[in-house]
This record gives structure tokens, sequence and C-alpha cells, in this order.
């Protein structure tokens, strides 16, 4: 049983006559406190450009990090075709194709546009760029997203999940109702989760016990959700990422499936491969399934998959319809591995220094980070806001566990602090 499958980048396309242009939007994501709750947010677009390859385009609404592209170059990675539009952030990619503020030159082959996540915007900007897009309906992309909805599919598909009540009141939700919600969940649970549809790193997420329900009911219902999940809160032993993409001619693509970590708020901090042989014919079965399913309603494009191990078995979670930050971690994975004839294991996760440059992280780990000779690596990606925060993502890629963590272990004394610590694995 394979856990690992292609990159999303040649999922996307193998034609080496194709445009690809990706319009790598976060705000696409329909998370309206995104801006507020993550600060320098849209910095990140610019992780985009790990993923593409020579002669694909990158559209940006900020400068990228010219350090980091440098070093891309050097490795055999990235594309020197960066458009950018110089603007505060806020305005999303995709309103600027729309305003044809970006001038893309034309080539030989089908031009693709390829968006984070899709939204109605990004098929006019698909429009507006003469383009297929790969993706498919705004509408679909949100059923799958959507908490309550892709559990009761699950449910009509025999894929287990955990016990769930949905609330929905157009003029807002009542205290009791919600309450009482809780307390049917809490007759056969220790405790319960109340989130929003669309919530997503933790946000709009509350833990409940028998001794808060009052006070949640409240918090939540003074936030004026008009619907809300309220689902039973499982002993989880392990966490899985299974991602797949569905691509133009409808055809279901494993990605990869790991392990995924999270933070005691809900939030992911990273992932681990590989994935334990005991689970992953079921992981495998239950992630085809929802991808089959997807792909006969018309879903084309990325989505990432969470599940999670009980006592009682494998349970599907959430599907989140858009690329994540595992995807660029698979990408880096599949493509060092084609490059160096190799298959091995990777450490994917956050990592904080003080506010710095790309070039000294570079030169710090200048005995570890990737040279384009060397299969045991440390990755760095997703720089964008490295300057302002500090904070960035990486993948380390080794020929076994011990030279990965030994790769950890040997950043963390450079002063690096990494979410998944050394001593946590």
């Amino acid at each position: 049983m394979k856990a690992v499958g292609k990159t999303l980048r040649d999922i996307i396309s193998e034609d080496e006559k194709d445009q690809i242009i990706f319009g790598y939007e976060i705000l696409s994501q329909p998370d309206p406190t995104i801006l507020t709750r993550i600060p320098h947010i849209t910095h990140r677009n610019q992780a985009i450009a790990t993923i593409a390859k020579e002669g694909d385009i990158v559209l940006l609404n900020q400068p990228i990090n010219q350090q980091y592209q440098q070093w891309l170059r050097e490795v055999g990675f990235g594309t020197d075709a960066i458009h950018e539009v110089e603007t505060d952030g806020q305005t999303p990619i995709t309103e600027l194709v729309t305003d044809l503020r970006f001038k893309i030159p034309s080539q030989e082959g089908t031009r693709i546009y390829v968006p984070r996540m899709v939204s109605d915007t990004d098929h006019d900007a698909a429009s507006a760029l003469n383009a297929v897009l790969f993706g498919g309906n705004t509408d679909l992309v949100l059923k799958y997203y959507d908490k309550g909805e892709f559990k009761t599919r699950c449910q009509e598909l025999e894929i287990p999940v955990v016990e769930f009540r949905v609330l929905e009141a157009p003029k807002g939700i009542k205290v009791s109702a919600l309450s009482d919600a809780i307390r049917e969940i809490l007759e056969t649970s220790e405790g319960a989760i109340v989130k929003a549809m669309t919530s997503s790193a933790g946000a709009d997420t509350y833990r409940v016990n028998k001794e808060n329900i009052a006070a949640i009911a409240e918090t939540v219902v003074k936030e004026g959700k008009t619907r809300v999940i309220v689902e039973a809160l499982a002993k989880v032993r392990r966490e899985y990422s299974s991602q797949w993409a569905v691509d133009l001619k409808g055809n279901v693509n494993l990605v990869g499936i790991c392990n995924m970590h999270a933070d005691q708020k809900g939030s992911h901090i990273g992932n681990t491969y590989p994935t334990p042989q005991g689970v992953l014919a079921t992981l495998t079965k239950y992630s085809h399934r929802v991808g089959t399913d997807m792909s006969e309603q018309g879903y084309i494009g990325n989505f990432q998959l969470d599940l999670f191990e009980t006592e009682h078995g494998i349970l599907m979670s959430e599907n989140n319809t858009r690329m994540s930050g595992s995807s660029i971690a698979w990408d880096v994975f599949h493509r060092l591995n084609h490059r160096h004839k190799k298959k091995g294991v990777f450490i994917s996760t956050k990592f904080q220094v003080p506010p710095n440059s790309f070039d000294c992280i570079k030169e710090s780990c200048r005995d570890i980070i990737y040279t384009g000779r060397d299969y045991n690596c440390f990755f760095p990606y997703d720089i964008g806001a490295i300057d302002i925060t500090g904070q960035f993502m990486g993948v380390i890629i080794a020929e076994d566990q011990e030279k990965a963590k030994s790769i950890l272990k040997e950043i963390e004394r450079k002063g690096i602090k990494s979410s998944i610590s050394s001593e946590y694995l």
C-alpha cells in the first residue's frame, strides 16, 4: 500500500508546453478573521514559488523575498517568471488579475490558472487570462469544505465520523438550542467541541464539558453565529493528513499520506512521514472514496483530508478543499526523491527566529541547508514574513528517522526554535 504519490505540480500538468500560472491567494479562504488573526498573513502567498517549475508563472500582490528567490534558483527550484504588483498585500491577487494588472506573455500549449482555493473571483481571473481553471464549481468547493455537510456526506458514503449535531438559525442560534445540542453529545462523550462551519487553525473552536455549557453557549451566541457544528470530543491517538488532487481529466491522484501534529489549541504545527503501515490501507480506502465522490460531482483541484485514530478505529474529520502547508512539503519531498533516486522520510514544521533575513538563516544552516547535492537536508519554505515575524516553515528530508532527528537537533542547536521539537519526536 502506497503512502506517497505524485507532486501536485505534476498532477496539474506534465506537458512542458503548458503555461502554468499560480494565483495562490490565502484570502480566498472563507475565513473573515484571517487578516486580523494571523499578522502579515498575505506575505505567505509567496510560498507557492517553491512549487513552481522552470517556465511557470507566479503572480504576487507584493514583492518576493529576493534572497530566498535567489537560493531557490541556485538549487534548481522555482521560476524566474515572478510577476509582482506592489500593493499593501490586502487586495486579493484574483482582483488584480481581473483588473488586468498582470501582463502575461502568451506561449504554445494550454494556459492553466491554479488558485490556492477556488472562489468566484478565481473563475473571473481564469477567464480574464483566457486560461483553463484548475478548479471546479465554487459551491462544490464550499460544500465539501463545510464541516457539517462534509460529515453528513461521509455518513452517506459509510465513512465513520464522530457523533455530531448541526445547528442552523438564519436569525441567530439561541442559547437554549445550543445548550441542548451540547448536552445530547455529552450523554455519550466526556467532552464536546463547538465549531463554526468554516473555521481553521483552531479559530472559532470551543471545548465544552458539563461545567461550562452555559458559558460557551452564551459566547457563541453573542458572536452572532447562524450555523455551527457540535461534535463529540474523541480520544485521539494519532492524527493523519491525506492529500490528494483531482486532475483536469477527473482522475483522483494521491499526493501523500502522513502523520499530522497539532498544538493544544488544535492549530496545525507540522507533519511527519512515514505513516504507520497498520492504518495505511484504511486511510487510503476512506480518502479515495471521498475523492471519487468529489470527482463524480465535478470537483477539480487539491484537497487535504484530516483523519484521526481512536480506540474505535479511523474516523474522518475535515476536508480542506484547497492547497495546504503540507502541499509544499510534499512537493519538495517528491522532487528530491526523484532527483536523488531515494525514498526517505520527512519532518515538516514551523520555525521561529528573531525577525531576520533569509541569508542569515542560510548562513547559519550552511552545513545542513539544501545545496542541490545532499539528499539529507533542511529545506526552508513559506518565508515571506521572516524579516517581520521571524516565522517560516521548513521540511527536513533524510534517508531515515534517526538522520532526520539529527538534522532537527542541529537546527535547534543553532538557536532556531521548532514547533515539533526533537524531544517531541
